[in-house]
Protein backbone atom coordinates (compact mmCIF):
# COMPACT_ATOMS: atom_id res chain seq x y z
CA UNK A 1 0.00 0.00 0.00
CA UNK A 2 1.27 3.61 -0.68
CA UNK A 3 0.42 6.49 0.73
CA UNK A 4 1.69 10.00 2.00
CA UNK A 5 3.42 10.75 5.36
CA UNK A 6 3.69 13.98 6.96
CA UNK A 7 7.00 13.78 8.19
CA UNK A 8 9.35 16.70 10.85
CA UNK A 9 11.30 16.32 7.52
CA UNK A 10 8.45 17.41 4.68
CA UNK A 11 5.80 15.26 3.07
CA UNK A 12 7.49 11.84 2.03
CA UNK A 13 6.01 8.85 -0.11
CA UNK A 14 5.23 5.58 2.32
CA UNK A 15 5.09 2.22 1.35
CA UNK A 16 4.60 -0.61 3.12
CA UNK A 17 4.28 -4.22 2.21
CA UNK A 18 2.02 -6.69 4.32
CA UNK A 19 1.74 -10.43 4.28
CA UNK A 20 -1.15 -12.43 3.83
CA UNK A 21 -2.11 -12.00 7.15
CA UNK A 22 -2.29 -8.51 7.31
CA UNK A 23 0.94 -7.69 9.26
CA UNK A 24 4.05 -5.64 8.05
CA UNK A 25 6.54 -8.22 6.02
CA UNK A 26 9.78 -7.03 8.26
CA UNK A 27 12.00 -7.75 5.00
CA UNK A 28 10.59 -5.18 3.23
CA UNK A 29 12.37 -1.39 3.99
CA UNK A 30 12.63 -1.18 7.55
CA UNK A 31 9.77 -2.71 9.55
CA UNK A 32 7.99 -3.28 6.04
CA UNK A 33 7.85 0.16 5.26
CA UNK A 34 9.92 2.86 2.88
CA UNK A 35 10.29 6.60 3.03
CA UNK A 36 10.15 8.64 -0.22
CA UNK A 37 11.63 11.92 -0.40
CA UNK A 38 10.25 13.53 -3.66
CA UNK A 39 9.49 17.05 -2.86
CA UNK A 40 6.00 15.95 -2.85
CA UNK A 41 3.08 17.89 -1.18
CA UNK A 42 0.54 16.65 0.89
CA UNK A 43 -2.23 16.03 -1.99
CA UNK A 44 0.24 13.82 -4.12
CA UNK A 45 -1.51 10.58 -4.10
CA UNK A 46 1.29 7.60 -5.10
CA UNK A 47 0.01 4.60 -7.22
CA UNK A 48 1.96 1.02 -7.38
CA UNK A 49 2.31 -1.48 -9.49
CA UNK A 50 3.67 -5.01 -8.73
CA UNK A 51 5.82 -6.13 -11.55
CA UNK A 52 5.84 -10.05 -12.10
CA UNK A 53 9.08 -10.62 -10.52
CA UNK A 54 8.04 -8.82 -7.49
CA UNK A 55 9.79 -5.34 -8.10
CA UNK A 56 7.66 -2.31 -7.74
CA UNK A 57 6.94 0.82 -9.62
CA UNK A 58 6.13 4.14 -7.39
CA UNK A 59 4.39 6.56 -9.49
CA UNK A 60 3.65 10.48 -7.66
CA UNK A 61 4.11 13.48 -9.51
CA UNK A 62 6.44 16.35 -7.31
CA UNK A 63 3.90 18.96 -7.03
CA UNK A 64 5.90 20.97 -5.11
CA UNK A 65 8.43 23.14 -7.74
CA UNK A 66 8.17 24.75 -11.21
CA UNK A 67 8.03 22.62 -13.13
CA UNK A 68 6.27 19.68 -12.00
CA UNK A 69 7.47 16.51 -13.17
CA UNK A 70 5.93 12.42 -13.22
CA UNK A 71 8.65 10.61 -10.51
CA UNK A 72 8.60 6.62 -11.45
CA UNK A 73 10.90 4.69 -8.41
CA UNK A 74 11.70 0.80 -8.81
CA UNK A 75 11.74 -0.97 -5.59
CA UNK A 76 13.41 -4.40 -5.02
CA UNK A 77 11.83 -7.02 -3.39
CA UNK A 78 13.59 -6.15 -0.05
CA UNK A 79 12.60 -2.37 -0.40
CA UNK A 80 15.71 -0.71 -1.89
CA UNK A 81 15.69 1.53 -4.93
CA UNK A 82 16.70 -0.74 -8.14
CA UNK A 83 19.66 1.12 -9.31
CA UNK A 84 19.77 -0.62 -13.04
CA UNK A 85 16.27 1.33 -13.37
CA UNK A 86 16.56 5.06 -14.52
CA UNK A 87 19.16 7.04 -12.31
CA UNK A 88 19.71 4.64 -9.01
CA UNK A 89 15.99 3.65 -9.29
CA UNK A 90 14.51 6.97 -10.47
CA UNK A 91 12.93 8.18 -13.68
CA UNK A 92 11.75 11.48 -14.22
CA UNK A 93 8.77 12.12 -17.37
CA UNK A 94 8.03 15.07 -18.77
CA UNK A 95 4.51 15.14 -20.45
CA UNK A 96 5.70 18.44 -22.13
CA UNK A 97 3.29 20.37 -19.69
CA UNK A 98 4.09 23.65 -18.05
CA UNK A 99 3.47 21.27 -15.17
CA UNK A 100 2.77 17.50 -15.30
CA UNK A 101 0.90 15.79 -12.39
CA UNK A 102 0.44 11.74 -12.17
CA UNK A 103 -2.76 9.68 -11.91
CA UNK A 104 -1.57 5.85 -12.37
CA UNK A 105 1.36 3.58 -13.27
CA UNK A 106 0.26 0.13 -14.76
CA UNK A 107 2.50 -3.13 -15.46
CA UNK A 108 2.28 -5.43 -18.65
CA UNK A 109 1.72 -8.62 -17.70
CA UNK A 110 5.28 -10.02 -19.26
CA UNK A 111 6.74 -7.18 -16.65
CA UNK A 112 9.12 -5.40 -19.52
CA UNK A 113 6.96 -2.10 -20.16
CA UNK A 114 5.02 0.16 -17.71
CA UNK A 115 3.19 2.95 -18.66
CA UNK A 116 2.68 6.45 -16.55
CA UNK A 117 -0.97 8.32 -16.63
CA UNK A 118 -1.10 11.86 -16.27
CA UNK A 119 -2.33 15.31 -17.34
CA UNK A 120 -0.24 17.59 -18.85
CA UNK A 121 -0.96 20.74 -17.32
CA UNK A 122 -0.60 23.52 -20.02
CA UNK A 123 -2.28 26.72 -18.99
CA UNK A 124 -5.05 27.41 -16.15
CA UNK A 125 -7.94 26.12 -16.67
CA UNK A 126 -7.05 23.86 -19.62
CA UNK A 127 -5.06 20.64 -19.45
CA UNK A 128 -4.64 17.50 -21.97
CA UNK A 129 -4.11 13.86 -20.57
CA UNK A 130 -0.94 11.86 -20.98
CA UNK A 131 0.63 8.87 -21.77
CA UNK A 132 4.38 7.76 -21.36
CA UNK A 133 5.84 4.19 -21.62
CA UNK A 134 9.07 2.57 -20.54
CA UNK A 135 10.87 -0.67 -21.26
CA UNK A 136 12.65 -2.19 -18.11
Amino acid sequence: MSGVIDTENGYRVGVARMLANGTLDGSFGTNGSVLINLGIDDWALPTLAMQPDGKILVGADNNVGDPARVKVIRLLTDGTFDATFGTNGLRTFDFGGVSDFFWDVAVNPAGNRAAMVGVRGVAVPAADAGVSAAND
